[in-house]
C-alpha cells in the first residue's frame, strides 16, 4: 500500500518479516513512520547465494547485480522515521555468511558513489531527514548504518548497534 499511493502525509507504515522476504526495502517516498512490529532476521532470495534472479522493476542492475547490499535503504529527501521498537533487526547467520557487503540500513540507493567500487552502481541518490530509533541493529557483515555520502539531517538516537564487522 505505501509503494501503490505514496504518502502525502504523516503515515504510519508497520514493518514484519514478510517485508523483507523478497530483498531490500526501498523508501523511496517520505513522509512516514515506519515501524517494527516484531524482529526481523533479513534472509532474502534462495539458498546457497541468495542473490537476486535478475533486475526488476523495485530492484534494478545496477545497483543489484552484486546482490542485496542492504535491509532497508532510504532514497528519499522527504522526512522519514524508522522505529525499530524496542526490536532487532540482523542478517541470518547463513545470509550473513554467504553475502559479505551489507548493511542493515543504507542512507542512499547503494553503497557506491558513481564511479566508485567494484562495479558501476549507477547515479547516485543520497537521503536527508532521517530519524533512525529506539532498538538494535545486530548481526550485519559490513555496516548496521552506512552512507556512501550526500546523506544529511540524519539522527540516530536510543539504539544499540552490535555484531557488526567494519562498522556501527
Amino acid at each position: 500500500q505505501y509503494k501503490a499511493s505514496p504518502p502525502t502525509q504523516a503515515t504510519r507504515v508497520e514493518l514484519k518479516q514478510s517485508d523483507f522476504n523478497g530483498g531490500t526495502l526501498r523508501i523511496t517516498h517520505g513522509n512516514c513512520i515506519f515501524v517494527l512490529i516484531e524482529n526481523i532476521v533479513i534472509e532474502p532470495g534462495e539458498a546457497p547465494d541468495f542473490s537476486p534472479s535478475g533486475p526488476t522493476t523495485e530492484h534494478p542492475w545496477p545497483p543489484y547485480q552484486l546482490g542485496w547490499f542492504a535491509g532497508i535503504t532510504v532514497e528519499t529527501s522527504d522526512p522519514v522515521v524508522i522505529d525499530l521498537n524496542g526490536k532487532i533487526l540482523k542478517q541470518s547467520e547463513l545470509f550473513h555468511l554467504q553475502q559479505r557487503f551489507f548493511a542493515l540500513i543504507e542512507l542512499g540507493d547503494q553503497p557506491f558513489l558513481s564511479g566508485q567500487g567494484p562495479s558501476e552502481f549507477g547515479p547516485f541518490t543520497g537521503c536527508s531527514n532521517v530519524t533512525i530509533q529506539n532498538g538494535v541493529l545486530d548481526r550485519s557483515s559490513h555496516h548496521g548504518i552506512h552512507s556512501a555520502g550526500e546523506a544529511s539531517n540524519i539522527l540516530l538516537e536510543n539504539l544499540i548497534v552490535q555484531n557488526f564487522e567494519v562498522a556501527g
